[in-house]
């Protein structure tokens, strides 16, 4: 059996078909809250701030789904975003990049992680800057022109 997109129906017992269940009824637990809420009781009220809790938790875990999401590390996801490009580049655009691409589920932290760490490999002789842009210490000096506009 597949799904209208062609792919497969997925297990009952997989964590992404569980996970998408318990949304739902999370959600769903959630609006009949919201009108008994309107009657006015403090303790739904309390009850609707946990279950928005709960849901964000859920939701934000299935941001992770880009090319980078995989990486727990982050000087791995920062190498293997130069091993792809075989491009020296500017820090802030490398770094942009893997969090575009999922790394770290897309967080604001995760960006001045990875700021950090790629000026940590630079100082430890792992990567080198030249003319502003960050590569392998391996890669020909030439690929670190600045280009004529």
């Amino acid at each position: 059996m597949t799904t209208s997109h062609g792919g497969p129906l997925p297990s009952p017992f997989s964590i992404r078909y569980l996970s998408q269940n318990l949304l739902a009824e999370l959600k769903q637990r959630r609006e009949k809250l919201l009108l008994k809420l309107r009657e006015s009781c403090p303790e739904i009220a309390a009850q609707l701030i946990q279950l928005n809790v709960a849901i964000s938790g859920l939701e934000a875990g299935s941001v992770g789904n880009g090319e980078y999401s995989g990486f727990r590390k982050p000087s791995e996801a920062l190498f293997s975003y130069l091993d792809q490009t075989a491009k020296p580049q500017v820090r802030e655009d490398i770094c942009r990049a893997l969090v575009n691409g999922g790394y770290g589920n897309g967080t604001e932290a995760s960006y001045w992680i990875l700021m950090r760490m790629a000026n940590y490999q630079t100082e430890k002789g792992r990567l080198v800057k030249i003319n502003g842009l960050i590569g392998k210490k391996e890669w020909p000096k030439k690929m670190f022109a600045k280009e004529e506009a």
